[in-house]
């Protein structure tokens, strides 16, 4: 079951094998060896997969049938953008993007709040 759910869950970001194995460190042949069933990972394994997808360990290995996220899985998006594995559509984001991004983020956020508390006061 794990396998399967790699192979979806890798075809649905629409990652090759080499780009998943690059995402998290890891050989092509590793990728290859778990979709086809020949190797199982073991538990830290696991985590880094399931945590790179945002589903729980047990949807990962079968034992739930829903992907939904756990609470680890979904961490703050300013905690994301500070890491330096944060991706977009499959590539990785240079610090200068992620820099880029926070502002942006941080810019419309508060300009949103401002109007939120303008609109209040009426």
């Amino acid at each position: 079951m794990f396998n399967e759910r790699l192979i979806a869950l890798r075809k649905a970001k629409k990652l090759s094998q080499y780009e998943l194995a690059e995402q998290l460190n890891f050989t092509r042949g590793q990728i290859a060896n778990y979709e086809q069933g020949k190797r199982k990972p073991d538990i830290d394994t696991l985590k880094k997969i399931a945590n790179f997808f945002n589903v729980s360990l047990d949807y990962l290995t079968g034992e739930d049938h829903i992907p939904t996220p756990t609470h680890e899985n979904n961490p703050d998006l300013k905690t994301i953008l500070a890491n330096e594995t944060a991706h977009w559509n499959g590539k990785p984001l240079t610090p200068k993007q992620r820099e880029l991004a926070l502002e942006l983020l941080t810019t419309v956020l508060e300009r949103v709040e401002s109007d939120d508390t303008t609109a209040e006061e009426k």
